[in-house]
């Protein structure tokens, strides 16, 4: 059954809860009059319903915002304009801090709070935030903060080729009092904050290690990745701007940890690949001896910094030897090192070949958009 055109809306005329033209956004659900229909009566049915959180999943991604924006009133009478901010902003923090501002000041605050986790203990926060795009103002005065520096690394590292496209990878800090907090998730370790009325942010001096929020593993969490990095960095001929360098190891740890949740991979392995791989370059060129000396190096910290079990050393010392070589292992620890550090290849003007992806995991995120 065809969905009467007269239904979907002009663009622009966004008056009334027209669901027809809210949930037309998508273009698979405007090219398939059945599907529209449906989400059109489940939309009606949520919003009957007063089911914010499921409201809010249904409506198209670029749509959210807006919708909450004109619907602000009707939301606030029915009693869903908090828990649909609180949606809204958990999947897309992204816009613009003034288009929030307004937002989160018409709602009532113990409200949002109820709807997060609860608060930590204390009257202020020392929290953190992660951007790309650290050299510009508007990045570093976000309303999403986090309790954890290296959650907030990850941030600033987690889009491929981040030399092109987020330029200035940085971390930032800030105090905040306990009244200044909006809501807490749990996930990630976030506040969101009345950043307009808090304090003056600064630059914390140096990259703390990214880690994944959601990379809990044990065995991962008990090694001291900064001391191995700095240990990395004392070893490290080539200087601290180099395109083998430190930051080019704390991207490969980011996207590695992250790959890993999808493909299984053993997450030490991984995070020791990152951060040793490449110390023993003698220059930024050809050295094709790199990764052997990489492993030699490895064996001699076997008991000090890490004690691997036989298996995973073996699986360390064959993905450092080789990952130079234009391989593809069918070792899915192996297989995630390599694609790790493939997919920094931007950082030198390269693009990813997918054919050169060992893993499903590193596939797929070759295919998935670039965010600036």
């Amino acid at each position: 059954m065809n969905m009467p055109r007269k239904l979907i809306s002009q663009r622009g005329k966004m008056s009334g809860l027209n669901w027809a033209y809210w949930m037309s956004q998508e273009r698979y659900a405007l090219e398939n009059p059945a599907l529209l229909e449906k989400k059109v009566a489940l939309a009606q049915k949520f919003w009957e319903k007063r089911d914010a959180e499921g409201l809010c999943l249904l409506l198209p991604s670029t749509t959210r915002l807006t919708f909450l924006i004109t619907h602000h009133a009707d939301l606030q009478k029915l009693g869903m304009f908090e828990q649909m901010l609180f949606d809204t902003f958990a999947h897309d923090p992204c816009p613009s801090r003034d288009q929030w501002k307004g937002l989160f000041l018409r709602a009532d605050r113990q409200r949002l709070l109820a709807i997060g986790d609860p608060l930590p203990a204390g009257e202020h926060f020392t929290l953190y935030r992660g951007t790309g795009k650290g050299n510009q103002l508007k990045y570093r005065r976000g309303m999403s903060w986090t309790l954890n520096p290296h959650t907030a690394a990850w941030f600033a590292l987690r889009f491929k080729g981040v030399d092109q496209f987020c330029p200035a990878p940085a971390v930032f800090t800030l105090t905040v009092p306990r009244d200044k907090v909006f809501f807490h998730r749990r996930e990630e370790s976030e506040l969101a904050v009345e950043i307009w009325a808090c304090g003056k942010v600064e630059r914390v001096e140096s990259l703390p290690i990214a880690i994944p929020a959601g990379a809990k593993n044990d065995a991962l969490l008990q090694l001291d990745l900064t001391r191995i990095l700095q240990y990395g960095q004392s070893k490290f001929r080539c200087g601290p701007a180099s395109v083998h360098g430190p930051a080019h190891w704390q991207r490969v740890l980011s996207e590695g940890l992250s790959l890993a949740e999808e493909s299984g991979a053993d997450v030490v392995v991984v995070a020791l690949f990152a951060l040793l791989h490449d110390v023993c370059r003698l220059d930024d060129g050809g050295d094709p001896d790199h990764g052997k000396r990489a492993a030699g190096l490895i064996g001699t910290m076997q008991g000090d910094f890490f004690k691997l079990k036989p298996a995973q050393m073996k699986t360390l010392l064959e993905a450092c030897r080789l990952h130079t070589a234009g391989k593809r292992s069918r070792d899915v620890t192996i297989g995630t090192c390599w694609d790790a550090d493939r997919l920094d290849l931007g950082r030198v003007g390269t693009t990813p070949d997918s054919k050169f992806m060992s893993t499903a995991a590193g596939r797929n995120r070759l295919r998935q958009p670039r965010r600036n």
